[in-house]
């Protein structure tokens, strides 16, 4: 009878059999778990992705309203842009993207890397960026033959604001620029994202809001190289409203022409007496606001903050200066109202005044000796309401001036408007620690 022999196996090879199956049996389970759980519960999420890659949204801006001057004419228009967008996304070797472009298009090299820098920081992850913003047709012809060859270089067309007549009231009108992080957490801006172009001064940004209009947009379908198949969707933006200004605008440019042909810096208002309507505002020296429409460079933006006569400021509202003659109505109201003249006052002027150790004299030398205020007004003597302001006080001046509105804002709807200063025995011990 034969025998038989079983050799059982040692106790710790069994040991590493046994972990080794429930090893490979947890893995097993995790991986189908997993695959169940990005097929399942993921799937829905990984299909939009999906589909993102393969569809870009472009935006179409909406063209901002128009500005029309009192006769109806329109001074602030919109015209189209052409501009050369990159998405990196799509794009090889980008050093090599932007040496053809600036070979095609005849633009420094430099100047698009320092565009495409500063749309980086600004501009949300995966949009194509712009390189180059408002080309003519002749720089794009070269580029535009070629475009086809060039994996994620696009060209779109974008509103930008048209100035009529030129730089005719840049001050009043105001310019564009891009909205910065810091506006963003502004309640003003609720609803603005990064990369919105906003107004800058003037009615740009008093009515920004209601002028800017709602963006369009475009679902497109790309290959993997960035080029567009087909547009699978479209959006239409919608225009802002238009604004009809009180401004004539035949008066303002006649009015600019004065300044410009005698280099004055200054301002001139024209305004209708009967409705306080504001016929003209011309502030001078002035800018160029196409500037900013196609994108102001570093070098003209610091030539523009660093001019001593400030084209930037509008000194209609915030430039502060001496009244001169226009003052005497205001000491005249406020001697009648004080009771220390009436139109029967004789004043003599024997063409000065001496005050507080200093002498100030009157326009005409020699003076106008024995007279009243109706001739005074009507030939500006100095020297009359010099001591009818005496007689009144500062204090008492100050008054009445206030009453007219003087030291205080208009509440024109411009921003960075200023006071003024009306002087006062309280201001001067304040300000100068005198009496």
């Amino acid at each position: 009878m034969s025998r038989f022999y079983f050799q059982r196996p040692e106790p710790s090879r069994m040991v590493r059999t046994g972990l080794l199956v429930v090893l490979a049996v947890f893995l097993l389970i995790s991986l189908v778990a997993r695959l169940a759980y990005l097929q399942i519960s993921l799937g829905e999420e990984f299909r939009v992705m999906s589909e993102d890659n393969r569809i870009r949204m472009v935006k179409i801006p909406a063209p901002r309203g128009m500005f029309l001057d009192r006769n109806l004419e329109v001074v602030v228009d919109n015209r189209p842009s052409l501009d050369v967008k990159v998405a990196e996304e799509f794009v090889d070797d980008l050093d090599e993207t932007l040496e053809e472009i600036s070979s095609l298009t005849g633009l420094d090299e430099a100047v698009l890397r320092e565009n495409l820098e500063r749309e980086r920081q600004t501009q949300p992850k995966y949009r194509p960026l712009t390189v180059a913003s408002d080309l003519s047709r002749d720089e794009l012809a070269a580029l535009m033959t070629r475009l086809w060859r060039i994996n994620g270089v696009t060209v779109e067309v974008s509103p930008v604001r048209s100035y009529i007549r030129g730089p005719l009231a840049p001050h009043l009108f105001g310019y564009l620029g891009e909205i910065g992080e810091d506006e963003l957490e502004m309640d003003r801006y609720d609803g603005y994202t990064m990369g919105d172009i906003i107004g800058r001064r003037g009615i740009e940004e008093i009515w920004d809001r209601e002028i800017r209009g709602v963006d369009g947009g475009l679902h497109v379908e790309v290959d993997s190289t960035g080029r567009e198949l087909t547009v699978l969707g479209k959006t239409e933006a919608i225009p802002g409203n238009n604004l009809v200004l009180t401004l004539d605008a035949n008066l303002q440019e006649f009015a600019r022409s004065l300044m410009e042909e005698n280099e004055h810096a200054g301002a001139v208002i024209a305004m209708d007496p009967r409705t306080f309507e504001v016929l003209a505002l011309v502030s001078t020296p002035d800018f160029d606001p196409s500037l900013f429409a196609r994108g102001v460079t570093g070098d003209e933006w610091n030539a523009l903050v660093n001019d001593p006569r400030h084209p930037l400021e509008n000194k209609c509202i915030s430039g502060q200066y001496p009244p001169g003659s226009t003052f005497k109505i205001f000491t005249a109201t406020a001697g009648l109202e004080e009771g220390v003249i009436d139109g029967e006052t004789p004043l003599y002027c024997p063409g000065y005044f001496n005050f507080g150790g200093h002498s100030f004299g009157c326009w005409k030398a020699g003076g106008h000796g024995r007279i009243k205020l109706h001739r005074a007004i009507r030939e500006s003597c100095d020297v009359f309401f010099y001591k009818t302001g005496d007689m009144v006080g500062i204090d008492r001046l100050a008054f009445y001036c206030s009453g007219y509105g003087l030291g205080k804002l208009t509440g024109i709807p411009l921003a960075n408007e200023k006071p003024g200063l009306l002087p006062s025995t309280q201001w001067k011990e304040e300000y100068f620690g005198e009496p």
